[in-house]
Protein backbone atom coordinates (compact mmCIF):
# COMPACT_ATOMS: atom_id res chain seq x y z
CA UNK A 1 0.00 0.00 0.00
CA UNK A 2 1.35 3.65 -0.59
CA UNK A 3 1.34 5.85 1.94
CA UNK A 4 -0.51 9.22 0.27
CA UNK A 5 -3.58 7.86 -2.04
CA UNK A 6 -4.29 9.78 -5.31
CA UNK A 7 -7.04 10.32 -7.21
CA UNK A 8 -6.13 8.84 -10.60
CA UNK A 9 -7.78 9.21 -13.88
CA UNK A 10 -7.41 6.58 -16.60
CA UNK A 11 -8.58 7.73 -20.04
CA UNK A 12 -8.50 4.95 -22.72
CA UNK A 13 -10.41 3.18 -25.31
CA UNK A 14 -13.33 0.74 -23.33
CA UNK A 15 -13.32 -1.58 -26.33
CA UNK A 16 -14.13 -5.44 -25.68
CA UNK A 17 -10.71 -7.31 -26.43
CA UNK A 18 -8.60 -3.92 -27.07
CA UNK A 19 -5.31 -4.95 -25.92
CA UNK A 20 -4.93 -1.19 -24.65
CA UNK A 21 -7.91 -1.26 -22.87
CA UNK A 22 -6.76 -4.71 -21.33
CA UNK A 23 -3.62 -2.99 -20.59
CA UNK A 24 -5.50 0.00 -19.20
CA UNK A 25 -8.37 -2.07 -17.29
CA UNK A 26 -5.07 -4.01 -15.37
CA UNK A 27 -3.36 -0.90 -14.89
CA UNK A 28 -6.07 0.63 -13.04
CA UNK A 29 -6.49 -3.10 -10.67
CA UNK A 30 -3.16 -2.59 -9.72
CA UNK A 31 -3.12 1.29 -8.61
CA UNK A 32 -6.40 0.11 -6.40
CA UNK A 33 -4.57 -2.17 -4.71
CA UNK A 34 -2.02 0.05 -3.90
CA UNK A 35 -4.80 1.96 -2.08
CA UNK A 36 -5.54 4.39 -4.98
CA UNK A 37 -8.88 5.93 -5.98
CA UNK A 38 -8.81 5.65 -9.52
CA UNK A 39 -11.58 5.97 -12.18
CA UNK A 40 -11.68 4.44 -15.73
CA UNK A 41 -12.91 7.16 -18.11
CA UNK A 42 -13.50 5.94 -22.37
CA UNK A 43 -12.03 7.34 -25.18
CA UNK A 44 -15.73 7.85 -27.34
CA UNK A 45 -17.73 10.74 -29.02
CA UNK A 46 -18.55 13.26 -27.40
CA UNK A 47 -14.89 13.67 -25.79
CA UNK A 48 -16.33 17.06 -23.92
CA UNK A 49 -18.66 14.64 -22.09
CA UNK A 50 -15.95 12.44 -20.38
CA UNK A 51 -13.48 15.31 -19.82
CA UNK A 52 -15.95 17.14 -18.47
CA UNK A 53 -16.49 14.40 -16.17
CA UNK A 54 -12.50 13.93 -15.22
CA UNK A 55 -12.53 17.77 -14.74
CA UNK A 56 -15.23 17.77 -12.45
CA UNK A 57 -13.62 14.87 -10.35
CA UNK A 58 -10.43 16.78 -9.91
CA UNK A 59 -7.66 13.96 -10.43
CA UNK A 60 -4.44 14.79 -9.25
CA UNK A 61 -2.74 12.83 -12.23
CA UNK A 62 -4.82 12.22 -15.42
CA UNK A 63 -2.75 9.38 -17.44
CA UNK A 64 -3.59 9.11 -21.34
CA UNK A 65 -3.68 5.88 -22.78
CA UNK A 66 -2.66 7.15 -26.44
CA UNK A 67 -3.22 6.00 -29.65
CA UNK A 68 -4.35 7.64 -32.45
CA UNK A 69 -7.40 5.26 -33.72
CA UNK A 70 -8.88 5.86 -29.94
CA UNK A 71 -7.89 9.38 -29.03
CA UNK A 72 -9.60 12.87 -29.80
CA UNK A 73 -7.63 15.27 -32.68
CA UNK A 74 -4.42 16.24 -31.39
CA UNK A 75 -5.23 20.17 -30.82
CA UNK A 76 -8.32 18.98 -28.86
CA UNK A 77 -5.89 17.06 -26.65
CA UNK A 78 -3.38 19.56 -26.25
CA UNK A 79 -6.79 21.80 -24.87
CA UNK A 80 -8.32 19.24 -23.14
CA UNK A 81 -4.39 18.54 -20.80
CA UNK A 82 -3.98 22.38 -20.42
CA UNK A 83 -7.83 22.39 -18.87
CA UNK A 84 -6.50 19.96 -16.64
CA UNK A 85 -3.12 21.00 -15.67
CA UNK A 86 -5.12 24.50 -14.97
CA UNK A 87 -7.31 22.53 -12.60
CA UNK A 88 -4.33 20.96 -10.83
CA UNK A 89 -3.85 17.72 -12.21
CA UNK A 90 -0.32 15.96 -13.44
CA UNK A 91 -0.86 15.08 -16.88
CA UNK A 92 0.84 12.49 -18.15
CA UNK A 93 0.52 10.17 -21.58
CA UNK A 94 1.31 6.61 -22.53
CA UNK A 95 1.98 6.28 -26.19
CA UNK A 96 1.19 2.88 -27.25
CA UNK A 97 2.64 4.00 -31.21
CA UNK A 98 5.43 5.92 -31.53
CA UNK A 99 6.03 7.94 -34.82
CA UNK A 100 7.54 11.45 -34.46
CA UNK A 101 3.45 12.48 -34.81
CA UNK A 102 2.27 11.20 -32.04
CA UNK A 103 5.86 12.03 -30.28
CA UNK A 104 5.00 15.15 -30.91
CA UNK A 105 1.49 15.07 -29.75
CA UNK A 106 2.70 13.51 -26.42
CA UNK A 107 4.73 16.46 -25.70
CA UNK A 108 1.87 18.84 -26.01
CA UNK A 109 -0.07 16.81 -23.66
CA UNK A 110 2.27 16.30 -21.19
CA UNK A 111 5.18 13.57 -19.54
CA UNK A 112 5.56 10.99 -21.90
CA UNK A 113 5.87 7.58 -20.48
CA UNK A 114 6.66 4.64 -23.27
CA UNK A 115 7.23 0.73 -23.06
CA UNK A 116 10.42 0.33 -25.05
CA UNK A 117 13.68 2.68 -26.06
CA UNK A 118 13.35 4.82 -28.91
CA UNK A 119 16.56 6.07 -30.66
CA UNK A 120 17.18 9.67 -30.81
CA UNK A 121 14.01 10.27 -27.90
CA UNK A 122 15.61 10.67 -24.45
CA UNK A 123 12.89 12.44 -23.06
CA UNK A 124 10.84 10.26 -22.17
CA UNK A 125 10.02 7.67 -19.51
CA UNK A 126 10.06 3.99 -20.03
CA UNK A 127 8.35 1.59 -18.39
CA UNK A 128 8.57 -2.67 -19.93
CA UNK A 129 5.02 -3.77 -20.73
CA UNK A 130 4.51 -5.98 -18.00
CA UNK A 131 2.54 -8.89 -17.34
CA UNK A 132 -1.02 -9.35 -16.75
CA UNK A 133 -2.35 -10.04 -13.33
CA UNK A 134 -3.69 -13.51 -13.95
CA UNK A 135 -2.90 -14.82 -10.85
CA UNK A 136 -1.67 -18.37 -10.16
CA UNK A 137 -1.13 -20.08 -13.13
CA UNK A 138 -1.59 -23.76 -14.00
CA UNK A 139 1.97 -24.81 -15.67
CA UNK A 140 1.00 -28.65 -15.91
CA UNK A 141 1.75 -29.05 -19.56
CA UNK A 142 0.33 -32.49 -19.98
CA UNK A 143 -2.14 -31.66 -18.46
CA UNK A 144 -3.05 -29.03 -20.42
CA UNK A 145 -2.16 -30.76 -23.79
CA UNK A 146 -4.77 -33.12 -22.47
CA UNK A 147 -7.05 -30.43 -21.39
CA UNK A 148 -6.63 -28.84 -25.32
CA UNK A 149 -6.26 -32.11 -27.52
CA UNK A 150 -2.96 -31.66 -27.96
CA UNK A 151 -0.15 -34.25 -28.23
CA UNK A 152 2.18 -34.44 -25.28
CA UNK A 153 5.38 -35.37 -27.22
CA UNK A 154 4.36 -32.88 -29.71
CA UNK A 155 6.21 -29.09 -30.46
CA UNK A 156 4.18 -26.62 -30.02
CA UNK A 157 4.77 -23.13 -31.96
CA UNK A 158 1.70 -20.41 -31.24
CA UNK A 159 0.90 -16.46 -32.23
CA UNK A 160 -2.14 -14.37 -30.48
CA UNK A 161 -3.43 -11.73 -32.77
CA UNK A 162 -6.87 -10.06 -34.48
CA UNK A 163 -7.45 -11.30 -37.78
CA UNK A 164 -6.69 -7.66 -39.15
CA UNK A 165 -4.21 -7.61 -42.48
CA UNK A 166 -0.50 -6.08 -41.03
CA UNK A 167 -0.85 -9.40 -38.88
CA UNK A 168 -0.67 -11.14 -41.97
CA UNK A 169 -1.44 -14.63 -40.40
CA UNK A 170 -2.27 -16.54 -43.58
CA UNK A 171 0.87 -15.83 -45.24
CA UNK A 172 2.90 -16.64 -42.20
CA UNK A 173 0.96 -20.03 -41.93
CA UNK A 174 1.98 -20.59 -45.48
CA UNK A 175 5.59 -19.15 -44.99
CA UNK A 176 6.09 -21.61 -42.25
CA UNK A 177 4.60 -24.95 -44.21
CA UNK A 178 7.84 -26.26 -44.70
CA UNK A 179 8.92 -26.39 -41.06
CA UNK A 180 6.05 -28.01 -40.18
CA UNK A 181 6.05 -30.67 -43.32
CA UNK A 182 9.48 -31.83 -42.37
CA UNK A 183 8.53 -33.36 -38.73
CA UNK A 184 5.20 -34.72 -37.50
CA UNK A 185 5.52 -33.80 -34.33
CA UNK A 186 5.50 -30.22 -35.17
CA UNK A 187 2.34 -28.39 -34.39
CA UNK A 188 0.90 -24.69 -34.89
CA UNK A 189 -1.59 -23.21 -33.30
CA UNK A 190 -3.37 -19.62 -34.39
CA UNK A 191 -4.89 -17.97 -31.53
CA UNK A 192 -6.76 -15.61 -34.13
CA UNK A 193 -10.50 -13.84 -33.56
CA UNK A 194 -12.27 -11.15 -35.85
CA UNK A 195 -11.83 -8.03 -34.76
CA UNK A 196 -13.97 -5.59 -33.39
CA UNK A 197 -14.26 -3.42 -36.33
CA UNK A 198 -16.69 -4.11 -38.43
CA UNK A 199 -15.09 -3.77 -42.03
CA UNK A 200 -12.50 -5.91 -41.42
CA UNK A 201 -15.36 -8.76 -41.37
CA UNK A 202 -15.14 -10.06 -44.81
CA UNK A 203 -11.09 -10.27 -44.04
CA UNK A 204 -11.88 -12.18 -41.21
CA UNK A 205 -13.52 -14.71 -43.44
CA UNK A 206 -11.15 -14.84 -46.01
CA UNK A 207 -8.44 -15.52 -43.13
CA UNK A 208 -10.66 -18.05 -41.71
CA UNK A 209 -10.45 -20.05 -44.68
CA UNK A 210 -7.15 -19.59 -45.81
CA UNK A 211 -5.98 -20.89 -42.57
CA UNK A 212 -8.56 -24.11 -42.97
CA UNK A 213 -6.97 -24.80 -46.52
CA UNK A 214 -3.45 -24.74 -44.72
CA UNK A 215 -4.06 -27.29 -42.21
CA UNK A 216 -5.77 -29.89 -44.11
CA UNK A 217 -3.01 -29.99 -45.21
CA UNK A 218 -1.25 -30.91 -42.50
CA UNK A 219 -4.03 -34.09 -40.49
CA UNK A 220 -4.88 -31.16 -38.08
CA UNK A 221 -1.30 -29.51 -37.29
CA UNK A 222 -2.35 -26.41 -37.51
CA UNK A 223 -4.97 -25.18 -35.22
CA UNK A 224 -7.24 -21.94 -35.39
CA UNK A 225 -8.30 -20.96 -32.20
CA UNK A 226 -11.24 -18.49 -32.95
CA UNK A 227 -14.27 -16.66 -31.22
CA UNK A 228 -12.43 -15.05 -28.23
CA UNK A 229 -11.20 -17.52 -25.81
CA UNK A 230 -11.21 -16.49 -22.13
CA UNK A 231 -8.50 -14.90 -20.68
CA UNK A 232 -7.68 -17.87 -18.87
CA UNK A 233 -7.98 -20.25 -21.54
CA UNK A 234 -5.49 -17.63 -23.57
CA UNK A 235 -2.88 -17.95 -21.43
CA UNK A 236 -3.34 -21.71 -20.55
CA UNK A 237 -2.77 -22.51 -24.18
CA UNK A 238 0.37 -20.67 -24.35
CA UNK A 239 1.18 -22.23 -21.36
CA UNK A 240 0.59 -25.45 -23.54
CA UNK A 241 3.51 -24.19 -26.04
CA UNK A 242 7.07 -24.48 -26.63
CA UNK A 243 7.36 -20.99 -28.58
CA UNK A 244 5.38 -18.22 -29.73
CA UNK A 245 5.63 -15.47 -32.26
CA UNK A 246 3.75 -12.57 -32.87
CA UNK A 247 4.69 -10.33 -36.24
CA UNK A 248 4.67 -6.43 -36.70
CA UNK A 249 5.91 -4.93 -39.77
CA UNK A 250 5.90 -1.16 -37.79
CA UNK A 251 6.27 0.97 -34.68
CA UNK A 252 3.53 0.07 -32.89
CA UNK A 253 2.33 -1.12 -29.46
CA UNK A 254 -0.31 -3.21 -31.09
CA UNK A 255 -0.13 -6.83 -29.64
CA UNK A 256 1.67 -5.82 -26.47
CA UNK A 257 -1.41 -7.28 -24.27
CA UNK A 258 -0.89 -10.66 -26.24
CA UNK A 259 2.78 -10.70 -25.58
CA UNK A 260 1.93 -9.89 -21.66
CA UNK A 261 0.02 -13.09 -21.87
CA UNK A 262 3.35 -14.63 -23.65
CA UNK A 263 5.09 -13.75 -20.60
CA UNK A 264 2.76 -14.65 -18.13
CA UNK A 265 2.78 -18.07 -19.58
CA UNK A 266 6.12 -18.32 -19.36
CA UNK A 267 6.42 -19.30 -23.13
CA UNK A 268 9.37 -18.05 -24.91
CA UNK A 269 8.89 -15.66 -27.68
CA UNK A 270 10.03 -14.39 -31.10
CA UNK A 271 8.96 -10.70 -31.93
CA UNK A 272 9.94 -8.12 -34.19
CA UNK A 273 11.99 -5.51 -32.60
CA UNK A 274 9.57 -2.30 -33.35
CA UNK A 275 7.35 -4.32 -30.66
CA UNK A 276 7.18 -2.65 -26.84
CA UNK A 277 7.27 -6.25 -25.98
CA UNK A 278 10.79 -7.06 -27.43
CA UNK A 279 12.22 -5.39 -24.73
CA UNK A 280 10.38 -7.91 -21.81
CA UNK A 281 13.51 -9.96 -21.23
CA UNK A 282 15.87 -12.77 -22.17
CA UNK A 283 12.81 -15.09 -22.65
CA UNK A 284 11.80 -12.81 -26.33
CA UNK A 285 14.07 -13.16 -29.41
CA UNK A 286 14.02 -10.16 -31.08
CA UNK A 287 14.00 -10.28 -34.69
CA UNK A 288 13.62 -7.86 -37.98
CA UNK A 289 10.60 -5.94 -38.93
CA UNK A 290 11.79 -5.84 -42.43
CA UNK A 291 11.64 -8.71 -43.95
CA UNK A 292 9.24 -11.48 -43.03
CA UNK A 293 11.43 -13.99 -44.52
CA UNK A 294 14.09 -12.89 -41.86
CA UNK A 295 11.62 -13.42 -39.54
CA UNK A 296 10.64 -16.75 -40.17
CA UNK A 297 14.05 -17.74 -40.27
CA UNK A 298 14.34 -16.23 -36.38
CA UNK A 299 11.88 -18.86 -35.39
CA UNK A 300 13.37 -21.96 -37.05
CA UNK A 301 16.64 -20.88 -35.61
CA UNK A 302 14.81 -20.57 -31.72
CA UNK A 303 12.63 -23.53 -32.40
CA UNK A 304 15.89 -25.93 -32.95
CA UNK A 305 17.93 -24.12 -29.81
CA UNK A 306 17.25 -26.25 -26.56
Amino acid sequence: KVSDAMKIALYSSKRDRCGISTYTSHLMDALIGLGHDVRYFGSRKPYESEISEALAWKPDVFHFQHESSIMPPEDDLARYAGFLRNGGSKVMITLHTETPDTIRIGRKVGRIIMHRPVHEVNDVTVVSMPCTNAGVLNRDKAGLRRKFGIPEGAFVLSTVGFMIPWKDHPKLVEMLLPWLQERADRYLQVIASEHFNEDLRGYADSCRKQIRAFAGRLDGRIIHVDGYPSDLELVERLAASDLGYVWCPFDTGSSSAAAAQFTTAWCPLVATDSTHYAYLGTGIIRAPKHSMAGFIEAIHRTSSDP
